[in-house]
């Protein structure tokens, strides 16, 4: 019986790294990363979310994606619901193309993820230019676009991994 009870609580390890990786990423998106002219703030969290919604979506369930949206609202004193919403319909739209880029080379995988960031940070545009009737600096929300297509391929390496481990 002991053995049962460390198998199931290693399977549950196991499965919970996926949710996980997301708070690592909503951690290290608050962080003030100092790269001067520019601040970088929420726009890696959006890379587990991708890669979980294609890649092992039964381990990755909307209610934890909003919850986690929910909780970095909080932290970063946005509007509540900004990123809940933006983690959500990344989460689903993900899924959706999740038949067309299972299986895919890793640069049809990277084309993808390139086509959704700038229409992420639309979204925050949008809501940014609603909520507080001015202007994102334009500049930095670029910056923000190219450095987390830019940091995609060194993230998703460990990605993959855990994603082997949890398969194992």
């Amino acid at each position: 019986m002991p053995n049962l009870i460390s198998q199931n609580f290693y399977r549950l390890l196991k499965n919970s790294l996926p949710g996980f990786s997301l708070f690592i990423f909503i951690f290290f998106s608050i962080l003030p990363l100092g790269l001067s002219p520019f601040k970088i703030s929420s726009s890696i969290a959006i890379i587990p979310i991708f890669y979980w919604s294609i890649y092992r979506p039964d381990l990755f369930p909307i209610y934890f994606v909003f919850i986690a949206g929910l909780l970095y609202d909080l932290i970063t004193g946005g509007p509540l619901g900004q990123w809940a919403l933006i983690f959500i319909l990344l989460r689903v739209i993900m899924e959706t193309q999740r038949k067309v880029l299972m299986g895919k080379k890793f640069n049809v995988e990277w084309l993808a993820f390139i086509i959704v960031v700038p229409l992420v940070f639309l979204i925050i545009f949008i809501i940014g230019l609603l909520i507080y009737e001015k202007l994102i600096n334009f500049s930095d929300l670029i910056f923000q676009i190219i450095f987390t297509i830019s940091i995609y391929p060194i993230i998703i390496i460990g990605m993959h991994k855990i994603r082997i481990f949890i398969n194992e």
